[in-house]
């Protein structure tokens, strides 16, 4: 797989919000992490993120195929260009995660952001798993 493809096989807690069938679906190839994708500074502004989205998404097709429903990414939320990026690529919104990172100390939250495929949607209960989740 191409640098920065998710294909672990531990699952992930936010696993129920990806696609129908939840952490049973990701875990056997419904979906498709991508971990992380960043450019350096002095790169920036060159569409090498684009590039490096598409490559990684396509690559993630090729491996899951027909079964694949969705691509998910979390992104921290003050990455603006990141999250423009994924919106352009038609990625959407479907969770918000609070305090989901920690660097140098300081908590950010998260947006976890989908792509669906081939037939692929969010959970039916994804409502009541958000507002479960907010309530404990």
């Amino acid at each position: 797989p191409l640098p920065g493809a998710g294909y672990s096989q531990q699952s992930r807690f936010d696993m129920e919000s990806v696609v129908e069938g939840g952490v049973d679906a990701c875990m056997n190839g419904a979906a498709g992490y991508i971990l992380t994708l960043g450019v350096v500074d002095a790169a920036r502004g060159h569409g090498l993120a684009k590039q490096l989205l598409q490559k990684t998404m396509d690559s993630i097709r090729q491996q899951l195929g027909p079964k694949l429903k969705a691509i998910w990414v979390h992104v921290v939320e003050y990455n603006a260009p990141a999250i423009s990026l994924y919106e352009h690529m038609g990625l959407q919104m479907v969770r918000h995660f609070p305090r989901f990172y920690c660097f140098h100390n300081q908590y950010w939250d998260s947006l976890l952001y989908v792509l669906y495929e081939n037939g692929g949607r969010p959970p039916n209960d994804l409502k009541a798993q958000v507002w479960r989740d907010e309530m404990l």
